[in-house]
């Protein structure tokens, strides 16, 4: 199972709306993650 990248723009704008929304945090990896891979897609 591989993980491929997608198009990330505007996703850090999101990830700071979210976290605002709901006054929450994500961890740092989890940011960098999201960042890399906008949540990413399965490939068998």
């Amino acid at each position: 199972m591989l993980i491929a990248k997608f198009q990330t723009c505007g996703v850090a704008d999101e990830i700071s709306r979210i976290e605002s929304q709901y006054t929450i945090k994500f961890p740092e990896q989890y940011k960098d993650f999201l960042l890399r891979y906008n949540g990413g897609g399965l490939h068998a």
